[in-house]
Order: C-alpha cells, then sequence, then structure tokens
C-alpha cells in the first residue's frame, strides 16, 4: 500500500481516499492492491462510506462499458456507498479483463514501489524546500536588522 494513502486516511480526507480507492480500481482491475487499501480505510475511516442514494445501474454485464464504468466512478464521487463501490469494482473487473488477465501480479509490486519511492522523493523535495525558505527568512531577518542599524546610525548623525 502506498505510503501517500495511508497518510491521506490518517488525515481523515475522506475525499482523497474514496477517489485513491476508485482510481487503483481502474489502474489495477484485479484488485489486490485495492482490498489492501480498502481493508485499511475501512479499518480507520468509520465514516467511509454513505447511504445509497438509491440511483439504479444495469446488472447486466453485456451491457457494461468503458462509459458506463466512468460514470458509475463519478457517481461514485458524489455518492461513496457500499452498494456502488461493490458494482464499480465488478464492472472494473469486467471491462478491464483484458487489463486484469495481463496484469501479472509481481507488476502490482513492483508499481507499489515505485509509487512508494515517488512519494519519498517528494516528501525529501518539500523538506528541503522549506530548509531552503527557512534560511532565507533567517537571512532576511538579518538583512532588516543591518538595515534598521542603518537608519538609527544615519538618524544619529543627522541631528
Amino acid at each position: 500500500m502506498r505510503t501517500k494513502f495511508a497518510k491521506t486516511v490518517e488525515n481523515n480526507n475522506l475525499f482523497g481516499v474514496r477517489q485513491a480507492l476508485a482510481d487503483e480500481m481502474l489502474i489495477a482491475p484485479r484488485g489486490n492492491g485495492f482490498k489492501e487499501m480498502l481493508a485499511y480505510a475501512e479499518q480507520h475511516l468509520p465514516d467511509l462510506y454513505e447511504t445509497d442514494n438509491g440511483a439504479v445501474y444495469t446488472q447486466n454485464e453485456s451491457e457494461w462499458t468503458k462509459d458506463l464504468l466512468h460514470n458509475l466512478k463519478y457517481d461514485l464521487s458524489k455518492n461513496f456507498s457500499r452498494e456502488k463501490l461493490t458494482l464499480f469494482v465488478k464492472m472494473a473487473q469486467y471491462v478491464l479483463k483484458d487489463k486484469v488477465e495481463k496484469e501479472p501480479e509481481k507488476t502490482d509490486k513492483v508499481f507499489e514501489q515505485k509509487l512508494n519511492d515517488l512519494d519519498a522523493t517528494k516528501d525529501a523535495q518539500k523538506f528541503k524546500s522549506e530548509e531552503i525558505r527557512r534560511k532565507a527568512q533567517n537571512r532576511l531577518k538579518k538583512i532588516k536588522g543591518r538595515i534598521n542599524n542603518l537608519v538609527k546610525n544615519f538618524k544619529h548623525y543627522e541631528n
């Protein structure tokens, strides 16, 4: 599971968690990473699911298309119910079955590691940016102090 997802859960960012779950299902429709992420989210977010709004979707697999899958994903972003999520998972696995069959299990782990490495790199860059900003602020304070001293000295000589 991605570190960034765990942080999103820890920050109680329901929209971000819900979006990441739906995106994961489209990226890796076999659902291995999705199942782990969902279990983690359910364990830590008691209000993960909303009450289903009763919208009706076809249960006939022969009518399921990528367009319908993306429409359901959009609807899921507006009403994240257990019922919609269950249908979304089934539909993604059916509509994206070619991707499921081609997707080796190792790919999930390699992809996850690369994403975690990317998250770590972004965190390091953020830390470095904050450190640079802090140093710049300290230099600015010193410069302001020098300017204030020069102004005081100038006023002293002026009188």
